[in-house]
């Protein structure tokens, strides 16, 4: 890796984290800033889970601090998110970083449309 590529990655997590307590989706930004950096794209995604539940663990705390504790509301999304998580990860595990890559660019374009178009609506 050369040095303008960590300064890359360096800028694009700490946007990511900055998303990811705001609303979600900062894999949106570092997965494909890993694939840019040479790295293969199932790698990315596996990786970009660490800082994931990094940035999670965090801001959960922050919340919490700030008295956000709507923890009994959240228990009945649990087990159903919890599900599908593990089929999803189960699922992606199992295909060729080619295609891992095609398919995450391809369900990239809506989700940056509908981004895009959320902020200018208000």
């Amino acid at each position: 890796m050369v040095w303008w590529e960590a300064i890359l990655l360096f800028c694009g997590g700490w946007a990511a984290g900055i998303v990811n307590a705001m609303a979600g989706g900062g894999s949106s930004l570092t997965v494909p800033l890993l694939v840019l950096a040479g790295v293969p794209g199932n790698f990315a995604n596996g990786s970009n889970r660490l800082g994931i539940f990094v940035s999670n663990g965090t801001t959960i705390l922050s919340f919490h601090r700030q008295g956000v504790t709507a923890y009994k509301e959240a228990v009945p999304f649990l087990l159903p998110v919890v599900i599908g998580s593990l089929i999803g990860s189960i699922a992606i595990s199992q295909i060729t970083d080619r295609a891992f890559e095609t398919i995450f660019g391809i369900l990239m374009l809506p989700i940056i449309f509908l981004s895009l178009s959320r902020t200018q609506n208000g």
